[in-house]
């Protein structure tokens, strides 16, 4: 009689996560997964055709769960400099999780990255923050909220690889007021 397993893609999900955190992009292994999560390799492969599947899997389901904090920051009362504060802790988190793993696939597959599909809503969730913050008057900036996003955004990456530089630093030096 078969057994059966119940959450089995989470599950390949969450070994996946662990190996890939502890080995690298590079050196994780598929076979190594299933054999964590005691199914075949056979079943891991029907939930996820290659090793790049798995890897973007389980970077999408870490930026779904920030996703929903990020998207509670744009509702928020709190000051625009304090949204964008938290925005860029969450950023700084996530990507010191996945920099050496999007630099791995950059370097071995292009443009398949999924750091190309996070950026526009971060784009967009940057623009609302700072929208908002002009309608109430709390900052008068020189640029639109567009424009400003598209230099915040990536600021808040490049930040976060700065150890003596904080985005409450960078963020002094705006003078959006």
């Amino acid at each position: 009689m078969p057994k059966v397993l119940c959450n089995i893609k989470e599950m390949i999900i969450k070994e996946g996560k662990a190996l890939l955190k502890a080995n690298g992009y590079s050196n994780l292994n598929i076979r190594e997964v299933a054999k964590n999560c005691n199914i075949a390799v056979g079943t891991l492969y029907n939930y996820f055709s290659n090793k790049d599947e798995l890897v973007a899997e389980i970077i999408f389901t870490h930026w779904r769960e920030i996703l929903v904090y990020i998207d509670l920051l744009t509702t928020s009362e709190e000051p625009l400099k304090e949204k964008l504060i938290a925005l860029s802790q969450y950023l700084d988190s996530f990507f010191k999780n996945y920099s050496s793993v999007f630099s791995d696939i950059l370097e071995n597959k292009g443009s398949h990255c999924p750091r190309h599909q996070i950026l526009p809503h971060l784009y967009e969730v940057v623009e609302t923050m700072i929208s908002v913050a002009i309608e109430k008057g709390e900052i008068n900036p020189s640029l639109s909220a567009q424009k400003l996003s598209k230099i915040l955004v990536p600021s808040m990456f490049f930040i976060t690889r700065v150890e003596d530089l904080t985005f409450e630093d960078y963020y002094s030096i705006l003078k959006l007021n």
